[in-house]
C-alpha cells in the first residue's frame, strides 16, 4: 500500500495490492484537511505528512492508523 500526494506538483501516487493509479487531483481522504503533502507506506518506510504552514514531519501513530 501506498499514498504519495504532494498539492504543489499537484499529483500523487495510490497503490494497492499491486494497481497503481497516477493522482492528478487532490485524493478524496484528504479534501477537508491541510495536508499538502504526504508519504504513507506502512511497514516500508517512515511516513510523513506536511500541513498548511508547518514543516514536513513523520506522522504520528494515531494518523497513520
Amino acid at each position: 500500500m501506498r499514498l504519495w500526494w504532494c498539492e504543489s506538483r499537484g499529483r500523487g501516487i495510490a497503490r494497492h495490492d499491486g494497481i497503481e493509479a497516477q493522482l492528478r487531483r487532490r485524493p478524496p481522504v484528504l479534501r477537508s484537511s491541510r495536508v499538502i503533502e504526504i508519504e504513507y507506506l506502512p511497514g516500508i518506510a517512515c511516513c510523513y505528512v506536511q500541513e498548511v504552514g508547518q514543516a514536513r514531519r513523520d506522522m504520528q501513530t494515531g494518523e497513520a492508523a
